[in-house]
């Protein structure tokens, strides 16, 4: 199986494990399980950061950097992904 990171569980992957689950852990420290970060992650710490409303040092070169080291590969953002965004339930669209 194949997994999309959450922008907040990419951050905690990075230094704040313990806010992690102990399946998300399992998973992250698997190194045979695919992992994936959206480049919109990266745009996203960039926007709450400059608003105060996240305190992440290091910006989007530190977490993209991160990421690939980490082995977790960097997703772009294309129409297509658009299209399946919009035929989720509601209940993944909610901040």
């Amino acid at each position: 199986m194949k997994y999309l990171l959450d922008t907040h569980v990419a951050i905690w992957a990075l230094g704040d494990k313990q806010k992690l689950s102990k399946k998300a852990l399992e998973i992250i420290d698997n190194t045979s399980v695919p992992l994936y970060v959206s480049i919109t992650s990266a745009w996203e710490i960039v926007i709450k950061v400059s608003v105060n409303k996240l305190n992440f040092h290091g910006g989007s070169e530190f977490f993209l950097s991160n990421m690939q080291k980490n082995g977790i590969e960097i997703l772009g953002v294309e129409g297509l992904y658009l299209k399946q965004l919009e035929t989720l339930p509601k209940t993944h669209l909610t901040a």
